[in-house]
Formats: structure tokens, sequence, C-alpha cells
């Protein structure tokens, strides 16, 4: 794995978060998240099922990189990700 002695580049967890105030199932709030173990990786492309392929906020932190993305619909299935390394290297799967 490139500049990364973990066996897992990239992790993810998937939530439907409830705001405070819903008057209906749309109004939860889809997101997936967690952390980049891998530091060549520059991006993250992550696509949900019936959605166009968009790319994740990356959040630098005293503890390492956080990665995230809200969907457009209720996260019912891992979101295909793809990987883009600093050397423009573009990797598909989350390992």
């Amino acid at each position: 794995m490139r500049g990364c002695d973990e066996r897992v580049a990239v992790t993810m967890t998937g939530s439907n978060l409830h705001p405070r105030k819903i008057k209906s199932d749309e109004d939860w709030v889809h997101l997936t998240y967690d952390v980049i173990h891998d530091d060549a990786i520059d991006k993250l492309m992550i696509r949900y099922r019936d959605q166009e392929p968009k790319e994740a906020a990356i959040v630098e932190t005293g503890k390492g990189r956080i990665w995230y993305r809200f969907s457009d619909t209720p996260v019912n299935a891992d979101p295909e990700v793809t990987r883009i390394y600093k050397d423009g290297t573009a990797v598909t799967g989350w390992y």
C-alpha cells in the first residue's frame, strides 16, 4: 500500500441522522464519513447508489485526516469509492 503501513487505506461509517425538528423521512440527513489511513491519498470520489460520484470533503485534524460526504438519499448500502493518489493514480475500492 502506498505510503502506509496499514492494511486499510480508508474506512467508512454511514449514518442517517435525525435533525431536531423532522416532519418526514425526507428531512433526515444522510452521511458517510471516517478516517483516511493512507497519507498518499489526495482525494476520494464517493458514489452513492443512483447518484453521480462527488468528491468527499477531507478535514486535516491533529489526530489524522477525516473524510465525509452527504447523500441525497438514505444510506442503505456501502457507497463506491475511488481513491485518487497524489501521483494521479486512481484506484477503486476501500482496501
